[in-house]
């Protein structure tokens, strides 16, 4: 066996200075901090040079073009294999829906939560900064409820498939 007698003296600097997700990002430019949003990422290395080294956030219109709407889909259907006994969620009854709101998320640049279970399906949104949800029952296949609150008031609409951007956008 060998002895190494020499010494190699690794010091890093600064080793909390990485990019925590959430947290706003600042960009140094002439002597001030600029924000630039909050971090989408983590990264895995410390900075060691911050003063040099640029890191830009991920705007959320490229977060969202990376997560098309078939991303929400599959998950929405992995989600409900998994609670269901590997039962595969029959898309099919409400098709329909479906292609109205990937046009409707398309065109409002929405991020879909969709929740499947047997009578009726769920989607969460966020838009200007109000959630909402939306009840689709699979046995009323023309009709939507949308729920989202004002000062603490939840609010329901009810309206038809056609109308569906309309409405959200009316609240």
């Amino acid at each position: 066996m060998m002895n190494n007698t020499s010494s190699n003296n690794f010091s890093f600097f600064n080793l909390s200075s990485t990019a925590k997700p959430g947290y706003p990002l600042y960009l140094w430019k002439k002597f001030s901090y600029e924000p630039q949003g909050p971090a989408l990422y983590r990264l895995n290395m410390p900075l060691f040079f911050e003063q040099n080294v640029e890191i830009l956030p991920v705007s959320e219109i490229d977060y969202f073009q990376q997560h098309d709407f078939s991303f929400y889909l599959n998950d929405a259907k992995r989600r409900y294999q998994e609670i269901n006994h590997n039962a595969v969620f029959n898309v099919t009854i409400i098709n329909n829906f479906l292609n109205i709101l990937k046009d409707i998320c398309n065109s409002m640049q929405l991020q879909p939560y969709i929740m499947f279970n047997k009578f009726a399906t769920k989607i969460q949104l966020n838009f200007n900064s109000k959630e909402f949800v939306l009840d689709y029952d699979h046995e009323e296949l023309d009709s939507v409820y949308i729920m989202s609150s004002k000062d603490g008031t939840i609010f329901v609409k009810e309206c038809t498939l056609d109308k569906l951007e309309e409405t959200i956008r009316t609240f």
